[in-house]
């Protein structure tokens, strides 16, 4: 594995595991939170990188390669890791 493909995959399980699970334990154990609105926010947690990234580091010369790969498979796995939490959140 390269050095950018691991940067990349570290950068999407991050953000993809590591940020709705440290969410969730904030929205479920730490705050008094209404369901609806600690479902939301563990759900907002899981989505993809955005495009914000990129434009910062093409604006300042830091690793856009690294940073748009890591928008695109944050997108691919993104699909099944919040498909997950719906379903593991979804009432009933």
């Amino acid at each position: 594995m390269t050095r950018d493909a691991t940067s990349i995959a570290i950068l999407v399980s991050l953000k993809l595991v590591m940020q709705p699970a440290v969410t969730a334990l904030l929205a479920f154990h730490v705050f008094s939170m209404p369901p609806l609105w600690s479902h939301s926010a563990v759900i907002l947690s899981a989505l993809p990188i955005g495009s914000g990234p990129f434009t910062i580091a093409k604006l300042h010369g830091l690793e856009a390669g690294v940073t748009s790969g890591s928008i695109l498979v944050s997108h691919i796995f993104a699909v099944l890791t919040v498909s997950l939490l719906v379903a593991w959140l979804a009432p009933g």
